[in-house]
């Protein structure tokens, strides 16, 4: 299967500087394609072009061209890609939640934990206040599809969230119950004490 092309998914606005900068000479897909094999390294951009530099092979020579009449001669520090994928992240969680999955399930999908479905979720909230809207990002169900990782056939016949809900539900109520019956016991010993019925400690009453 070839690697599903999410480049359309990334905001280019929302990257650090020095990437969007990068994007604008090469565009994004070629940009991120740079990020992802020498991110985090300064790149020596030759002065001009040739067809034998070995970055024809990842940008192609328009790309190579495009870089050198940007940065020819120039070292430029080539930003990773963590940024990128941190976003595509988010987006594939939002994904998720916006086809009716909730946190638990969402975080069997993706692979992360629960605890950072729900730090993400709440991020998106705050982030775009009244926009964030299931409708925001209209078919990333589908292009998500390939990228979420498979749970088994009975992960997708349960509700997990309403399961561990229930489950809280019962637990508390368990609780309850127990709380109650240990104020009943001891409102009954209380009431014994009172009338004189129970010697706790085999003393016997005091005479006055």
């Amino acid at each position: 299967m070839t690697e599903r092309d999410t480049t359309g998914l990334v905001n280019v606005d929302l990257l650090p500087p020095n990437l969007r900068r990068l994007c604008r000479v090469l565009g994004a897909r070629k940009a991120f394609a740079l990020c992802k094999q020498r991110g985090g390294v300064p790149l020596r951009v030759p002065q001009r072009a040739s067809l034998e530099h070995w970055l024809v092979e990842l940008l192609g020579f328009d790309g190579l061209q495009a870089l050198v009449d940007a940065f020819g001669g120039e070292y430029v520090d080539v930003p990773k890609y963590d940024k990128v994928a941190m976003q595509l992240q988010h987006q594939q969680v939002h994904a998720c939640l916006m086809a009716g999955m909730g946190p638990t399930r969402t975080a069997l999908k993706t692979g992360y934990t629960k605890r950072h479905v729900c730090n993400i979720q709440q991020g998106l909230q705050e982030a775009m206040g009244d926009r964030y809207s299931p409708n925001q990002l209209p078919g990333q169900q589908d292009l998500f599809a390939d990228l979420l990782l498979p749970c088994s056939p009975a992960d997708d016949e349960h509700d997990f969230d309403a399961l561990e809900q229930a489950a809280a539900a019962e637990q508390d109520q368990a609780h309850r119950d127990l709380v109650r019956n240990i104020d009943e016991e001891h409102r009954e010993v209380a009431l014994s004490m009172a009338q004189g019925a129970h010697d706790p400690f085999g003393m016997g009453k005091r005479e006055r």
